[in-house]
């Protein structure tokens, strides 16, 4: 009765084909993308801190959570939620820090495929770019405005739908 996160579905369905409908297949992709986590997260380190040394720390911390390896090892959509929201704010960052309007549109791609990868993050994830937009706003206005309001269009055709359903839509539940 509830609504089933689909970025981990279609994530799968590429291996499934491949491989045949097989635990090591669907709990392989879960892992490959909790995998993901550590590069995403040692870029995001240097990023944000401009040092390799933290990144780095970042990252071993990130490969040796206990909590990380045992959940993205499993196949169900908390598994890769490390690695989207990772991947987002990473996305975020180094769209401001380079001032990139490519990088707006990557973070409009990136945020709403984070949005239907667990139902928490159709939550988080806007408040994130609210709070991205107090702090960095300055630097978010001074892009490009033709590749802000692509941003918005790629996030909307990913997000809308989620959006629609959890919130004006009766049966969505939410």
């Amino acid at each position: 009765g509830d609504w089933a996160s689909p970025l981990l579905t279609f994530l799968t369905i590429p291996a499934v084909g491949v491989f045949g409908l097989r635990v090591e297949v669907v709990r392989g992709v879960s892992a490959g993308v909790g995998l993901l986590a550590v590069p995403v997260v040692y870029r995001l380190g240097v990023e944000l801190f401009r040092r390799r040394f933290l990144g780095v720390v970042a990252a071993w911390y990130m490969a040796l959570s206990p909590w990380h390896v045992h959940r993205s090892r499993f196949a169900v959509p908390p598994a890769i939620v490390p690695t989207m929201v990772a991947l987002t704010m990473l996305v975020l960052i180094w769209t401001v820090n380079r001032r990139s309007s490519r990088g707006a549109m990557a973070l409009g791609l990136v945020s709403g495929l984070t949005m239907a990868s667990y139902p928490t993050m159709k939550l988080y994830i806007p408040l994130l770019l609210v709070v991205a937009l107090l702090v960095y706003g300055d630097i978010i206005v001074r892009l490009k405005w033709e590749a802000l309001g692509y941003a918005l269009v790629v996030f909307i055709v990913i997000a809308g739908p989620i959006l629609y359903l959890s919130i004006l839509d009766p049966a969505g539940r939410a």
